[in-house]
């Protein structure tokens, strides 16, 4: 479980993040993250939180969010939200590091899903071509968990979550989670 102080590490993008708040912290209101990134970091895929508004406030550094509008340059003392629901990408493209606060609001499972798949890329269980779990069962399952909470946009999403919700029982039969002890019961800083 995620508490305030906690750090994790995915180490193919060399992303570190510190939970400063979570939802037990805040009730669920706030998931609040510090997320420091390396020079040149790609961008992640375009997605959407369904339900949730996600703030960028960009601490050090610059960050590149995209949007299906807009495309720009947060710098340091900038601050983004971005809507539930709206598609965006976002990274750090350039060549020097970058902090951001990141604010989910509400939390929902969000830190889950973080130490999750920090955990996974940890245990060589990424790809680092693609940035997605190796097993096509792993990633059904962690799509359809929490797909209420991060998803794909478009026609490609609804694909991917009829597939998902298919193919996720079959993955649970093979012994995959969404959530495994090792990553999220570790009480370590």
């Amino acid at each position: 479980m995620a508490y305030v102080g906690k750090k994790i590490e995915h180490p193919l993008t060399g992303e570190r993040i510190t939970f400063l708040e979570t939802a037990s912290s805040s009730g669920g209101a706030r998931l609040r993250m510090a997320f420091d990134m390396g020079p040149g970091g790609d961008m992640p895929s375009v997605h959407t939180h369904p339900r949730a508004e996600e703030t960028f406030a960009v601490t050090s550094g610059r960050l590149r969010i995209a949007t299906a509008e807009n495309t720009w340059d947060a710098l340091a003392g900038d601050k983004v939200v971005i809507p539930p629901g709206m598609s965006h990408a976002w990274g750090n493209p350039y060549d020097e590091p970058a902090t951001v606060l990141i604010d989910l609001c509400p939390a929902y499972q969000m830190e889950t899903f973080f130490e999750t798949f920090f955990g996974l890329a940890a245990d060589g269980l990424v790809s680092a071509k693609t940035n997605l779990p190796k097993s096509p069962l792993q990633a059904a399952v962690l799509v359809h968990d929490y797909r209420g909470q991060v998803d794909l946009p478009g026609l490609s999403g609804v694909a991917v979550r009829a597939l998902a919700a298919v193919v996720a029982p079959l993955g649970r039969l093979r012994g995959y989670r969404s959530r495994y002890p090792q990553y999220s019961d570790r009480h370590d800083a």
